[in-house]
């Protein structure tokens, strides 16, 4: 079952009170030196880095060729032609991130009885725990912001050198300072001589390709976690997914549901990133060390030879990449499963509010430890 009972609330309560508040409130009054160097530098790194990679590999140069509005613009198009529109995907996706969430099989008459359940102890417990998060959570929130911002920022330079810059890493290849832009404007260069006509339209071509494939591999891994494989399940998968149409209201405010679930994923994805444990006693000097180490990791890598960094790691990753995605497609009928998915049945009431409450308990429980929804009734559980 996926009971929101009163015991859990008040573990992760009792976990959420260790955060270093205070510490975390001054670093939006800019009192901490290397989060603001960091700030500055990680953002334009991690575009440059991902600027001269793509540049010297050409499945990502392609890619890059299409602006973000025509790529936008091709998988609308190619949506609204195969009936499957953006809701109904996100119905889809955000009803198997639910039964994910609570560690169910196939869609059956039992799985819908425990959404029932789970809705009933939301609308019991959620409102109040929403308002408890939000006030305490608002003094911080800007710090939040600010981690998580450097965060996104981290994870893109890992992705684009292979490197984790919230760890020591030895010396850099080494490049003057001043020979940088230098390296960033000829990588501009190399991508602009490639985009001619010819290559614009073989881009797109690929990219539509690509989309097509992007958008059946996630309708079938959605479908495969409701326990049904498209297009030769879609029948039985339509009767299953009838089953949650009856499903109770929730009662939740939504708007408070999005902001703490977004907040509270923000904190995790920074713990993560940065790998400190803000619920520790010594969290503020672990979070201050590792910014000193993420900073002098970006001044390092300011200096360094961007190019060098850039390719070695990210050739390797970007073929292995390009390979996995062959494969996954030549296994997939991308026609057959998204015409099966267009026939869906999917307005389903409550699929968004619940999915965000099962992604704010998994934050919950990568910060705390404590899982939000407990698998047996507590002794205070006013839903069994």
């Amino acid at each position: 079952m996926g009971c929101m009972c009163i015991q859990h609330l008040q573990n992760i309560g009792a976990g959420l009170r260790n955060l270093p508040r205070e510490m975390l409130a001054n670093l939006a009054a800019d009192q901490l030196g290397p989060l603001n160097q960091a700030a500055r530098l990680a953002p334009s790194l991690s575009a440059a880095l991902n600027e001269i990679a793509s540049a010297g590999i050409p499945s990502m140069s392609a890619a890059s060729n299409l602006s973000a509005s025509a790529s936008a613009n091709l998988a609308a198009s190619m949506s609204a032609n195969l009936g499957l529109n953006a809701s109904a995907m996100a119905s889809l996706e955000a009803l198997a991130a639910v039964n994910r969430g609570l560690g169910m099989g196939a869609l059956n008459p039992r799985v819908a009885s425990s959404l029932s359940v789970m809705i009933q102890s939301v609308n019991l417990q959620a409102p109040d725990m929403l308002a408890v998060l939000e006030e305490f959570l608002q003094p911080i929130s800007a710090a939040i912001d600010r981690l998580q911002a450097l965060a996104a920022s981290l994870q893109g330079i890992t992705a684009a050198s292979g490197m984790n810059l919230a760890t020591p890493l030895p010396a850099f290849p080494a490049m003057p300072t001043a020979a940088v832009p230098s390296v960033q404007a000829n990588a501009s260069a190399m991508a602009a001589a490639g985009a001619s006509a010819s290559a614009q339209a073989s881009a797109a071509a690929s990219a539509s390709a690509s989309a097509q494939g992007m958008l059946a591999l996630r309708v079938q891994a959605a479908s495969m976690a409701l326990g049904y494989t498209l297009p030769g399940q879609s029948a039985s998968l339509n009767g299953a997914l009838a089953l949650t149409t009856s499903l109770p209201a929730l009662n939740v405010p939504q708007s408070s549901l999005q902001s703490v679930s977004a907040k509270l994923g923000a904190l995790a994805a920074t713990m993560s990133t940065l790998g400190v444990n803000l619920l520790a006693p010594t969290a503020g000097d672990q979070l201050v060390a590792a910014l000193r180490i993420v900073n002098t990791n970006l001044q390092a890598m300011a200096s360094a030879n961007l190019s060098t960094i850039a390719t070695a790691n990210l050739s390797a990753a970007a073929a292995a990449a390009t390979s996995v995605a062959a494969t996954a497609a030549a296994n997939l009928n991308a026609n057959a499963i998204l015409s099966a998915a267009a026939n869906l049945n999917l307005a389903i009431p409550n699929l968004q509010p619940l999915a965000t409450s099962l992604a704010m308990a998994a934050s919950l429980s990568s910060i705390t430890g404590s899982n939000t929804f407990a698998s047996r009734p507590c002794s205070s559980c006013k839903v069994f």
